[in-house]
């Protein structure tokens, strides 16, 4: 890891918009700023010809890309997502898995638990995140059936015994969650409500117990009723409540993602993909746990017809808040970086250009297509 200046750019801090100074990168962590003519000679000099200089953007929920999927549960399967979506600006990553048998879900927590170690991999591969097994059979999208179950102590005590589990998406409702999330704070794990037939004063409630997310807001969950508001409702009035966004226009309408954006503002809402193993590939078909998935008219089907995860990746979200979103580019950059940041308490060294965080950047032009991605402070794509 060098030294490195960066300079003749727009640099976005967490809170404004830095023109006319360079920033400086030792050792892979962010040092400060300084005069363009303050650069030490040693510094090696990237020019950013008035480009945006952004933090790496972080997915906190994400199942595949480029062909691969935490399910296949290798540590290739893992490199290859984290590397797809890393052309993407996706400097650091949650491999999601989806619902399956105990022992699928061991494989695919041990691949990631490893990918953790891996030199190229361990700043980038920063969890796995459970999407079930504990969910709603009423509300399972995408999700098979089969394998959804009721929280039993000695299966979930055994998946947070992983350094690797940072984050689990379970439906509040059902019986046995409020003991397993109490369980599991104890143990560093934070929650997520989803796939959840949960009336709104449950979603209120579970935030007692320590659930802090909801799992791609709307999406498989109940939603805004005007007699009988449901988890989505839960999720928009609560400050405790970051909500996680699908933001393509098909999972959500654009409509909605305007009401979110306004409602939650960009501390209370993280940009995330979905994306599927699909994503990135030319393949017609392929297969999410058990279940065939079709690609179709820029989005992933069941063969029911049911919509399942995204095509998406973290700069076209980016583009995408802003242009269905209607926020500036500061506010959609905060909600895939910061705010994902401060959701998995790993703020203090990534999500923002602040001194001592690690240096991971996105460099956008004027349209906001990316053109160079940081890591660790050596270009990487």
């Amino acid at each position: 890891m060098g030294t490195v200046a960066f300079y003749r750019g727009r640099i976005m801090t967490a809170d404004q918009v830095v023109s006319g100074s360079a920033l400086l990168v030792k050792e892979g962590r962010i040092s400060g700023f300084v005069s363009e003519n303050e650069i030490p000679a040693e510094y090696d000099k990237v020019h950013l010809a008035d480009s945006w200089l952004l933090p790496g953007f972080i997915d906190v929920h994400v199942h595949g890309g480029g062909g691969a999927d935490v399910m296949d549960g290798t540590v290739e399967a893992v490199r290859r997502l984290a590397n797809f979506h890393l052309q993407h600006g996706t400097t650091a990553i949650y491999p999601t898995t989806v619902t399956h048998n105990r022992g699928v879900l061991n494989k695919a927590i041990e691949a990631v638990e490893l990918a953790m170690l891996e030199p190229d991999l361990k700043k980038r591969v920063l969890g796995v995140h459970l999407e079930g097994p504990y969910l709603s059979e009423s509300r399972r999208g995408a999700q098979t059936a089969d394998f959804i179950r009721i929280p039993h102590p000695e299966e979930y005590e055994a998946y947070f015994s992983s350094s690797a589990v940072k984050l689990m998406t379970l439906a509040p409702e059902i019986q046995g969650a409020e003991e397993m999330v109490r369980y599991g704070i104890t143990k560093g794990i934070r929650f997520a409500a989803g796939h959840s037939a949960a009336e709104y004063d449950v979603g209120i409630q579970s935030i007692q117990w320590g659930i802090s997310q909801v799992s791609h807001l709307y999406n498989a969950m109940t939603g805004l009723d005007r007699r009988a508001p449901g988890l989505s409702a839960a999720a928009l009035v609560s400050k405790e409540l970051r909500s996680q966004l699908i933001c393509d226009g098909i999972h959500v309408h654009p409509a909605m993602i305007k009401l979110a954006m306004k409602a939650k503002g960009a501390e209370g809402v993280l940009l995330i993909t979905d994306a599927l193993k699909g994503t990135g590939s030319e393949e017609d078909f392929f297969y999410m746990g058990e279940q065939r998935v079709t690609a179709k008219d820029q989005a992933f089907y069941l063969e029911d017809g049911t919509l399942a995860g995204s095509r998406l990746t973290m700069d076209q979200a980016v583009r995408n808040a802003v242009k269905l979103g209607g926020v500036a580019l500061q506010a959609a950059v905060k909600m895939a970086s910061l705010t994902p940041a401060q959701a998995m308490g790993i703020d203090h060294f990534k999500g923002s250009i602040t001194p001592g965080r690690d240096a991971d950047f996105v460099v956008l032009d004027d349209r906001l297509e990316l053109k160079q991605v940081w890591c660790m402070g050596r270009k990487c794509w």
